[in-house]
């Protein structure tokens, strides 16, 4: 299977602003063309400011797309094992020094899977491994996002998915973009 390229944020965000304020821009001038009224100077004068507008957005957006790809990046830098290479740490990830999230970060619709997300993910999955690996063999609470309680039992294994861990003789894993703390746990 061919490995999908994956897009930057700013890559994404224009996509997104295609859909939301130029394509509805095409049809309302497509719609005003039919019913005759775009030869009207007041409509055009608001198609032109619409137009106007639009693009003002899209610069506006882009560029805090770009500074937020910029802070992730710097992030995913900072937690990089030593002497990973590339953007973000992407080529020690291919190379298997980071763990590639599963199921990949992707974002639905067109947009599909966006760097930026998928180094974020990687970042937290070696922030997490690392932590956890001192737990090995004790018991833990594991906090995990949207979940009532947390997860409490015998860490057995880390992985590069993420942790398995044992409470009353059955076997549970949590993976690493769940996680939001780990902490040892007194019975």
């Amino acid at each position: 299977m061919a490995t999908e390229r994956m897009k930057t944020l700013e890559q994404a965000g224009a996509v997104v602003f295609v859909l939301e304020a130029l394509l509805p821009l095409l049809i309302l001038t497509w719609t005003l063309y039919r019913v005759e009224a775009v030869h009207d100077v007041r409509t055009q004068i608001g198609l032109g400011l619409a137009l106007a507008v639009s693009l003002l957005g899209f610069v506006v957006f882009r560029n805090m797309m770009s500074e937020l790809g910029d802070v992730i990046r710097s992030f995913a830098q900072v937690g990089a094992p030593s002497g990973a290479a590339g953007p973000a740490g992407h080529a020690a990830a291919r190379s298997g020094r980071l763990p590639r999230p599963e199921p990949r970060a992707t974002v639905p619709g067109v947009v599909g899977a966006i760097r930026e997300i998928h180094d974020a993910h990687a970042l937290l999955a070696t922030s997490w491994k690392r932590e956890a690996t001192a737990y090995v063999g004790k018991p833990v609470a594991i906090s995990v996002t949207n979940a009532a309680a947390p997860v409490v039992g015998t860490l057995l294994e880390v992985t590069d998915q993420g942790l398995v861990i044992e409470d009353d003789g059955e076997r549970r894993g949590v993976i690493y973009r769940r996680i939001a703390g780990i902490d040892a746990h007194r019975a």
